[in-house]
């Protein structure tokens, strides 16, 4: 009897511990090559210094959100068992663009307007796992996104004419972190989800007013936060 329940009592910790660590299954579902594509929402957030001379500054945000989609691919491996690491690249389009409409001068009418979009993106990332179960990984990513952005400044007079008006096209570089999580559903195929959040360097320029001598001096700082969900192909083993 006592033999009885000493085997029964092994073999329930060597289920639990096969259940409680990472299976072979976990170990192929990451390794080699792979490629995918994902979609999603963004937030973009702009912060806007101006200078009208003549001591006249402001500083503001202006924000909003759009949607993002595109391809990524990379290779990734496993090492200390439940441990995994990679180099993704990945490449979009974007409408995530943020806008704001001001007031200059109220007595005399005068508005302006700002905005600033992402147009599309290219990221390189790290990305540091650990497998939790026979098919489920969270990950932390570390990297840069290289983004175009769309920027416009616009000073009007309300029913009136343009005073001035400017619109670059930048690509701007940002650091870029990021949490997700990957789930195996199929063989080869995973589903993965993830936020991540990129600072972007800062854009200055000028403008001369058309009805006025001086210039003015601008430069927008945007910030993008993107939530994504995709499909991936496994190529490797």
């Amino acid at each position: 009897m006592k033999k009885t329940m000493k085997k029964t009592l092994a073999l329930g910790l060597m289920t639990s511990a096969l259940l409680m660590s990472p299976s072979q299954d976990a170990n192929a579902f990451v390794k080699g090559f792979y490629v995918g594509a994902n979609g999603g929402v963004g937030y973009l957030k702009t912060r806007v210094n101006a200078d009208y001379g003549a001591n006249l500054t402001r500083r503001f945000d202006h924000a909003g959100i759009g949607a993002t989609g595109g391809l990524h691919l990379g290779y990734g491996w496993m090492f200390a068992q439940s441990w995994y690491t990679g180099l993704e690249g990945s490449g979009a389009l974007s409408s995530i663009k943020g806008d704001e409409d001001s007031v200059i001068d109220l007595a005399n009418n005068t508005f302006e307007k700002t905005s600033s979009q992402e147009r599309y993106n290219f990221a390189l990332a790290l990305k540091l796992g650990k497998v939790v179960a026979d098919h489920c990984m969270v990950y932390l990513r570390l990297g840069a996104r290289f983004a175009n952005f769309r920027f416009t400044q616009q000073q009007y007079v309300l029913g009136g004419a343009v005073d001035s008006q400017t619109t670059l096209n930048k690509t701007k570089v940002g650091f870029e972190p990021g949490l997700g999580f990957a789930v195996k559903i199929a063989d080869r195929w995973t589903f993965h989800g993830e936020y991540t959040h990129a600072w972007f360097s800062k854009q200055s320029f000028a403008k001369n007013n058309f009805n006025a001598a001086a210039a003015d001096n601008y430069s927008m700082q945007p910030q993008v936060g993107r939530f994504l969900v995709g499909f991936t192909f496994h190529l490797g083993r």
